[in-house]
């Protein structure tokens, strides 16, 4: 059983894979590359065989445990887990307003560098002189309209209202109707 060390987090210590070792595998030396391999042949090969088997089914076999103890853990802590996942969408919704603003500033800046540099060219062109290729700045509202539209994914159902109102109708007795109009429907029915 995976215990909490410390007491902050169910998972505070990485599962372990054990370490296998056979006689045929311990002594087996790959060659390099391009160098010829001398590879075990008739009883030998089978029984490095039946050894590699084996081993692929005590490390299946582990792997399986640990994977349902995990499964454990976090069914056991599952309020901890939301609360992970909560500020984890808190933060990934505050990176996402600092891109979408830094996007922003970026083009309203190289806007004004183009702006700028637009004007020098014209100086020159009506100097008579040879004038440098005019510079076009880009559009970003693509990109910042994908960047919106990631809000979408931050949140289950698309915000953390509609989270919220998950866990409300998930906290609620399995045998009470989440509202009164589903309650009226279910008094019309019987």
């Amino acid at each position: 059983m995976v215990q909490a060390v410390g007491g902050s987090s169910p998972l505070a210590h990485p599962l372990k894979r054990p370490r296998l070792s056979g006689p045929f595998l311990s002594s087996y030396e790959p060659a390099g590359r391009g160098e010829s391999a001398e590879l075990p042949s008739g009883g030998e090969l089978h029984a490095l065989v039946a050894e590699c088997r084996e081993r692929d089914a005590a490390i299946r076999k582990v792997e399986g445990d640990l994977t349902e103890e995990e499964h454990g853990v976090i069914d056991a802590h599952l309020r901890f887990f939301d609360e992970l996942a909560e500020a984890a969408s808190r933060e990934a919704e505050a990176e996402l307003a600092t891109a979408i603003e830094a996007a922003k500033v970026a083009q309203a800046a190289i806007r004004t560098a183009a702006g700028e540099w637009s004007r020098v060219r014209i100086a020159r062109i009506r100097q008579h002189r040879t004038p440098m290729r005019e510079m076009l700045a880009p559009d970003f509202e693509g990109p910042v309209r994908e960047l919106e539209k990631a809000k979408a994914n931050i949140w289950p159902g698309m915000s953390e209202i509609r989270w919220q109102e998950f866990q409300q109708h998930e906290a609620l007795p399995p045998d009470r109707p989440p509202n009164r109009a589903a309650a009226a429907h279910f008094e019309t029915v019987r």
